[in-house]
C-alpha cells in the first residue's frame, strides 16, 4: 500500500530498501517483492522506494508468531 507523505502529520525517519531489508532481516529483493505484491507499506518516488521506520516495525510485529 503506497503511503501518502501528506498523511504522516509527525515527522518520522524514511529509510531506504537498504536499511529495511536489514531491520526485517531478509534480502532487498525479497523487500522489493513485498512492495510489488503491497504487503508492505511504502512512499513512491519518481525513482526510489523509500519506508517510513515505523512501517517496517509495524510489519514486523504484524507477522509476528508468540510462542504458547
Amino acid at each position: 500500500m503506497k503511503t501518502n507523505l501528506k498523511e504522516k502529520q509527525e515527522y518520522e525517519k524514511i529509510i531506504d530498501a537498504k536499511v529495511a531489508s536489514q531491520i526485517l532481516g531478509i534480502s532487498r529483493s525479497t523487500v522489493y517483492k513485498l512492495v510489488d505484491k503491497k504487503l508492505i507499506d511504502y512512499i513512491e518516488y519518481p525513482d526510489a522506494i523509500r519506508f517510513y521506520e515505523t512501517d517496517v516495525l509495524n510489519y514486523l510485529k504484524k507477522h509476528r508468531i508468540k510462542a504458547l
